[in-house]
């Protein structure tokens, strides 16, 4: 295996100590050296390649610390363009089944449509059923927590009584006549999908054979990543094929995937399907010890938990629900110190956040209080709304927090206010307290589907965490104050946060030691016009001491 010498080079060492470098070395997958190149001449003797990346930023590999591989592959989507009125979604639709029959498209999944227009009062099934009726079609809102389905999809779907939401909180709705209105919540119908697929004699394609993730991957490569943690793994396929890409040596990243439960009563069954799989696949370069549950559900259609209650409003909700009660979560933190297993948890709501550093709390005093130390690494996904009192609490406890910052620029849209009011909807997205009181904040993508490929870009993140402007929206949703991150900020908790939060010590900076995992950018995101950030390309990316992708417009000098 090849080692090499990257020198002229502006290196962003990613320490906590910010340890600046222009010369780094490589020996097979690892770094013996970052430092200057006057101290590296121990090294210039030997059968190395040399490297000159003339002045541009090096940094260590990008860490994804939440997205979601398998629904951006599975490449059934049909991305709608003109989201101005439900009309207009539905009109693309109509259009797109006019211009492919059932026996081509057998099912039409339509990406996506703003959460407003998804209630009684603007769409439900039947005015779905008068734009198309002659095969099953899903429409999914910004939030992916919410969708509509017409009449025959939920014929074909027939949940019968079984109407919960397969997370643990939402479900199936129904009009006051107890009729199913067609409009779904966290995913209620994936449970009733092997059903639809019997019927219609189809189903998405596979990603067993592996090749279908490689244009996902390659994209991450392209953008200085290097590692990634799936939100959850949606089935055993799902490892076939990351394996067989590893097997292969394409698989140029590494691999984390989260085994998702839906509630308290579904603990031991995760565990059991945790170890089976980590036992069958896991590797030096695949990872498997992590549980997922989705605590509460999403601001945008009000199924996060909250302190407050919602405003009133036509929806009748108060404080939304939870998946399992803090008395459940704090049993299964108690459990999972016992396996020596990890825990990823979604939530939106302050009530949520609350609950489940409470949970955390207590059986961290109980796991001390035996003389032992409590293991597990704890993450707390996205974390929206979160009350003050409560902010400086994760450093306390030594919890892991992670976010996606693009999100600050409003790409959800405004329907929050609905459900939050003015006040809160301002104060989302708080994370100032929690970085300077000492506690882990990472960052992630959280990319569910296709129509976002472009968001799992980590700069585009840094870009908008920065400045609080979505390019895509082109003014300001909410104000940054002191909220503001720094580009340095940002990018500490992509890599170096991000390698604590995973429990990785190979991963998150550039030092002798750590595998030799890092990219040559197209340009330095400290210095260029902040509104250029989000454009940054690796013109070389090393994984585990190989380039594994070279910008080709650009040139590095061997």
């Amino acid at each position: 295996m090849d080692s090499y010498i990257i020198k002229n080079a502006k290196i962003w060492t990613g320490t906590p100590d910010r340890k600046t470098a222009d010369t780094l070395v490589t020996e097979g997958r690892d770094i013996v050296f970052a430092g200057k190149e006057a101290d590296a001449s121990r090294f210039m003797n030997e059968d190395r390649i040399v490297i000159d990346a003339g002045g541009r930023l090096v940094i260590p590999s990008i860490i994804d610390a939440h997205t979601h591989i398998n629904t951006v592959e599975t490449g059934y989507y049909l991305v709608i363009q003109d989201q101005s009125s439900i009309e207009s979604v539905f009109g693309e639709v109509k259009a797109y089944a006019e211009a492919n029959t059932p026996e081509d498209v057998p099912f039409i999944y339509g990406r996506e449509c703003p959460a407003e227009f998804f209630d009684e009062n603007h769409a439900d099934r039947y005015m779905l059923d008068r734009y198309c009726s002659d095969r099953p079609v899903l429409v999914c809102d910004s939030s992916y927590h919410r969708c509509l389905v017409n009449s025959r999809m939920l014929e074909l779907l027939d949940p019968g009584t079984e109407t919960g939401g397969v997370l643990g909180v939402g479900g199936y709705e129904t009009d006051p006549a107890g009729n199913l209105t067609g409009i779904v919540n966290e995913h209620a119908y994936e449970k009733d999908l092997e059903k639809m697929y019997t019927a219609i004699g189809w189903r998405p394609e596979s990603v067993r054979d592996g090749m279908i993730l490689m244009p996902h991957l390659q994209e991450y490569a392209t953008r200085g990543v290097g590692c990634v943690v799936d939100g959850f793994i949606p089935d055993e396929d799902m490892l076939v094929g990351i394996k067989k890409l590893e097997k292969a040596g394409l698989l140029h990243t590494y691999y984390y995937g989260n085994v998702l439960i839906k509630n308290y009563e579904d603990l031991e069954r995760g565990i059991a399907q945790l170890k089976t799989w980590r036992a069958k696949y896991a590797s030096d370069l695949i990872r498997i010890d992590t549980i997922k549950l989705f605590l509460d559900g999403t601001n945008e259609i009000g199924t996060s938990a909250v302190l407050e209650p919602y405003i009133p409003n036509e929806y009748g909700l108060e404080n939304g629900q939870m998946s399992v009660t803090e008395d459940e979560l704090y049993r299964i933190f108690l459990r999972l110190q016992e396996e020596h297993l990890n825990m990823q948890i979604h939530m939106v709501g302050d009530r949520a956040f609350r609950t489940a550093l409470n949970a955390a709390e207590r059986a961290k005093k109980e796991t001390e209080n035996k003389g032992e130390a409590f293991t597990p690494r704890i993450n707390l996904l996205h974390c929206e709304l979160t009350d003050p009192s409560d902010r400086k609490r994760p450093a306390e406890l030594g919890i892991y927090i992670n976010w996606t910052p693009q999100w600050a620029g409003g790409v959800f849209g405004e329907n929050s206010k609905l459900f939050l009011g003015e006040d809160r909807f301002r104060q989302m997205y708080a994370f100032r307290d929690m970085i300077e009181s000492g506690a882990v904040v990472g960052f992630s993508s959280d990319v569910v589907d296709v129509g976002e490929i472009d968001r799992i870009n980590p700069f585009i993140g840094i870009q908008i965490g920065h400045t609080r402007m979505d390019p895509k929206i082109g003014r300001k949703i909410r104000e940054g104050g002191r909220e503001l991150l720094s580009v340095d900020e940002l990018l500490y908790g992509y890599t170096h946060q991000n390698a604590e939060a995973i429990g990785d010590s190979r991963l998150g900076s550039i030092e002798p030691g750590k595998r030799a995992c890092f990219c040559i950018l197209d340009r330095d995101i400290f210095t260029c016009p902040a509104e250029e950030i989000g454009g940054a390309r690796a013109v070389m990316t090393f994984f585990e001491g190989a380039p594994v992708t070279v910008n080709r417009s650009q040139k590095v000098e061997k």
